[in-house]
Order: structure tokens, then sequence, then C-alpha cells
């Protein structure tokens, strides 16, 4: 399963370019307003931060330790998949064909540090899993 979702998520970067809309309250994110814990929109959100704060440092793995951290962020990554297509009624394959893609290029449309914002804060999320 998790191979799949790696998969996908790989795949979604060549969609990016598509000019999907997403089904996330951007004016909510732009402003940065932290979502309810455990609701739908913090899974969503944080799929979407984290796949594509993978997405992007993916191709930054020229070292043993970079790699390493590349790696980390797809664990993170498809944990928060996984859960969100869980909210969502749906196989983490179906997720990530439609709204993960448009998620990641709402997310990365967005300025640098409200991305960093929500970077911060998923990992903190993250970190509450465990």
């Amino acid at each position: 399963m998790f191979r799949k979702i790696i998969t996908g998520v790989v795949a979604t970067a060549a969609l990016l370019a598509a000019g999907q809309t997403s089904a996330l309250d951007l004016t909510k994110i732009q402003s940065k307003t932290k979502p309810v814990e455990n609701s739908k929109e913090m899974y969503e959100v944080c799929a979407g931060v984290m796949g594509m704060a993978f997405i992007n440092s993916s191709n930054l793995a020229e070292s043993p330790d970079k790699a390493k951290k590349v790696e980390l962020l797809k664990s993170i990554a498809v944990v928060w998949i996984a859960k969100a297509a869980e909210k969502n009624g749906v196989t983490s394959d179906a997720y990530i064909t439609k709204p993960l893609t448009d998620d990641i290029n709402s997310i990365q449309a967005m300025p640098e540090d409200v991305r960093i914002f929500y970077i911060g804060y998923c990992l903190e999320q993250t970190q509450k899993m465990t």
C-alpha cells in the first residue's frame, strides 16, 4: 500500500502544472489559520503540505545525509496522505489522483512564509501522532 502511495506522490509532481483547483479553504491557509485538531481539514492540509515538501526535496538528495532526510519526509507524507484518504472515505490511490494533486498545487502557490508555517505546524502534529 505504501509503495502505491509513494508512487502516486511522485507521479503527482508531473501533474502540478495542470492548474486544478483545491478544496482547501485557501483564505484560511493564506492567513495561517490552524485547522481544528484531528479534523478532515487538518489531514488534508498536512497531506498537501508534506506531499509538497517531499516532492520539492526529492531532487536534493545528493548526499547520504540529505537522502535520509528526504526518506523521512516521504514517510511523513505517506502517513498524512493515508490519514487524509481515510478521513475522506476513499482509497489512498483515489485521494492521490485528485484531491492531493489539487491541494499540493494550491499550497505550492502560497507565499514561502505560509508554506514554512504549515510545514512547522504539520511536523508538530506528526510528533503528536507518535
